[in-house]
């Protein structure tokens, strides 16, 4: 399984037929690590009705992508937009609690990708860089 936390699709079939949810070996989660960019991830107990305890599955990193020619001043007032908005964005989208802006700029969290030079202005000036 891999899942966004409380992703919709989830939450409706957890809700509507009992599910069983089952951890993923260590080795399998790196095997496929190494094979395709997933990550360790934890889905919490209680994520989910009927999952009583935490379940190790496998994730990836949600990511905003820019070209590199879109000015950096865009970049950056939309990441400062997204920031200061994080709680409107969480009340239209559940998932987007798992969003730390003090820790969303780290390579891991962005699957490699290197930042825009908007977005590493931003991150820096908050201070979180």
């Amino acid at each position: 399984m891999m899942s966004t936390p409380f992703h919709p699709t989830w939450t409706e079939a957890a809700i509507s037929r009992p599910l069983k949810f089952l951890s993923l070996e260590e080795s399998i989660i790196s095997q496929l690590g190494r094979k395709y960019g997933y990550t360790r991830s934890v889905l919490p107990a209680g994520m989910f009705k009927g999952q009583k305890k935490d379940v190790v599955i496998i994730g990836f990193p949600t990511c905003l992508l820019a070209r590199e020619d879109i000015p950096s001043e865009v970049v950056y007032t939309i990441l400062k937009s997204i920031v200061e908005n994080k709680e409107k964005i969480q009340a239209a989208y559940k998932a987007f609690e798992a969003f730390d802006p003090k820790t969303a700029w780290k390579p891991e969290k962005v699957g490699g990708v290197p930042l825009h030079p908007g977005a590493k202005k931003f991150y820096k000036e908050m201070g979180w860089m």
